[in-house]
């Protein structure tokens, strides 16, 4: 027997070892059964059980996992399988209303010209940080009256300094030769040329710098692929705009009050403030110029453009004293009745038409109708 636990102890554990210790290491040995010889094991087991009696029967025999078996798939009929496929398309992609283009904003006669006197004020002020505005619409509606009207409103009459520089006048030509920016408390303002050589546009900006600038029928002026580089330096919405104008200082000879030699800088830094009026419509026009300006577009059918006209009546044909306030208004409700007839009637024709109401009393109202489809033959004024 001796013989035997001494055999015995080399393969088994120690049986002077705690419960768990022992049932860990009997678990161990069971489970090298699948590895070792089955005849030895059981002659091991018997060995151990008896020597190890007493511990042994605490211990529980190890518990054997039975596989789980997956469970049978539940049969469905096919008409009831469409039916949830239906009801998971509906919960998972929700119905998505079409996206609606927004209407289009109607901006009425009035509010349109609004704009344009409240652009032409904020540029008048000295405090405002807008200084460039371009103003575009058919021509004979008015747009250069509501500026100007404003201009002298707010800045007084038109400055007297010359507007246009020709190279044959240049002897009588005063320039005020200093290029520093002089604090001023009010601004001045004048009408510059449109239909002048790139040179003597970069002459009047410098001359005139400083003030509120206003080119009216500036169509050729935008036109112009030589001038379009400065205006859009000067169209700008920086308060202080650097103009350039070739490689080489312009030089006026004897251009000063006492016969001597005026130095133009080829570059400066402008300060003025621009006002553009055009009858070029916009989508022809460079976004480059209107990305930096106020922009504002007058585009007015027939019958708004009467509403203007009414507006206006008093004020039409007012040096002609022949035409009183009652003939303006019979050639007024004349245009009315045949306005769904034209495209586009401007301030110009309605003056025409009291002129015409005036020279041929009797048959003027099919003169005047001829005219207008004449002129309105391509959609045009």
């Amino acid at each position: 027997m001796k013989t035997i636990q001494q055999w015995v102890s080399r393969t088994l554990p120690d049986t002077t070892q705690s419960t768990p210790v022992l049932y860990k290491s009997y678990s161990t040995w069971v489970r090298d059964k699948q590895l070792g010889n089955p005849e030895s094991f059981s002659l091991f087991k018997t060995m151990f059980k008896s020597m190890t009696s007493e511990i042994v029967e605490d211990v529980p025999e190890p518990i054997v996992v039975e596989p789980e078996v997956e469970p049978e798939p539940t049969i469905v009929e096919e008409s009831i399988l469409e039916t949830i496929e239906e009801v998971q398309i509906e919960e998972v992609i929700p119905e998505i209303e079409p996206l609606q283009e927004p209407e289009p904003v109607i901006i009425g006669e009035e509010e349109i010209f609004k704009q344009v006197v409240n652009y032409t004020r904020s540029i008048c002020d000295p405090h405002s940080t807008d200084y460039a505005f371009i103003c575009s619409g058919d021509s004979g509606l008015g747009k250069t009256v509501e500026i100007t009207n404003t201009l002298k409103e707010i800045l007084g009459p038109e400055s007297n300094t010359r507007q246009f520089i020709s190279f044959k006048e240049l002897e009588n030509y005063e320039v005020e030769i200093s290029t520093e920016e002089e604090e001023v408390e009010e601004l001045q303002w004048i009408e510059g040329p449109t239909k002048v050589q790139t040179m003597n546009l970069y002459i009047f900006l410098y001359r005139e710098n400083g003030k509120v600038l206003l080119f009216d029928d500036a169509d050729s002026l935008i036109d112009n692929p030589k001038n379009f580089d400065i205006l859009k330096k000067v169209l700008d919405s920086k308060r202080i705009r650097k103009v350039g104008y070739g490689a080489k200082p312009i030089i006026l000879k004897k251009a000063d009050s006492e016969g001597e030699d005026v130095v133009i800088p080829n570059s400066f830094e402008c300060t003025s403030r621009i006002i553009v009026v055009t009858n070029k419509p916009f989508y022809k026009m460079d976004k480059a110029l209107l990305t930096r300006s106020l922009v504002a577009e007058i585009d007015l059918s027939a019958e708004e453009c009467l509403k203007r006209v009414k507006r206006l009546l008093p004020y039409l044909c007012q040096d002609d004293p022949r035409v009183s306030q009652e003939i303006r208004q019979e050639v007024l409700e004349y245009l009315m009745t045949i306005s769904s007839l034209f495209k586009k009637l401007d301030l110009r024709s309605v003056e025409q038409s009291i002129k015409e109401r005036l020279r041929n009393p009797d048959s003027w109202k099919e003169l005047v109708k001829r005219s207008l489809l004449i002129k309105d033959k391509d959609g045009k004024n």
